[in-house]
């Protein structure tokens, strides 16, 4: 798999912009934020790996982020992938919601402490999960370099789960 250099920008995990995808120690994570009542806390979503699914503070060190002319598009192999239960999400999922699709992670070490984000990075605003049932959701997918609305390589930037 190849991808031009040019979509890639050396940056400080902490300076990325929430919803923009970063490579955090050979990790792909996404750059979200919990609101909290002494303002936001800036955070990553681990997407892949042996610590995908978990919630860490962003931390003031540099990664790869995708740069800001391109940008990634999360697919489904087909529809039978998104599975419909009342389980909450586990590990790294997308989940299909109302207005916009979700990417779920646990506070890292603290599985049963689960949260949503929109993709844009945005905390949900209902963080109770028996608000959100039923869940449809995918715990495999893969992210896909887009610029200009069209796919850039013939290969996804990564893979989340088995596909």
């Amino acid at each position: 798999m190849s991808f031009p250099v040019q979509a890639f920008v050396k940056e400080k995990v902490s300076n990325v912009p929430q919803g923009a995808l970063v490579l955090v120690r050979g990790f792909w994570s996404i750059r979200t934020r919990f609101d909290t009542p002494n303002g936001p806390k800036q955070n990553i979503v681990f997407l892949n790996g042996e610590v995908a699914g978990n919630i860490h503070v962003a931390p003031d060190d540099y990664g790869i982020a995708v740069s800001r002319d391109y940008s990634v598009e999360f697919r489904v192999a087909s529809s039978a992938d998104i599975q419909r239960n009342g389980e909450p999400p586990q590990g790294v999922s997308i989940v299909i919601a109302s207005d916009s699709p979700e990417v779920w992670g646990h506070i890292a070490g603290a599985p049963e402490h689960r949260y949503g984000f929109k993709l844009n990075g945005d905390p949900l605003e209902n963080e109770e999960e028996h608000d959100n049932h039923p869940f449809y959701k995918a715990g495999a997918f893969k992210a896909w370099l887009m610029k200009d609305g069209k796919q850039v390589g013939a290969e996804p930037l990564f893979t989340v789960g088995a596909q």
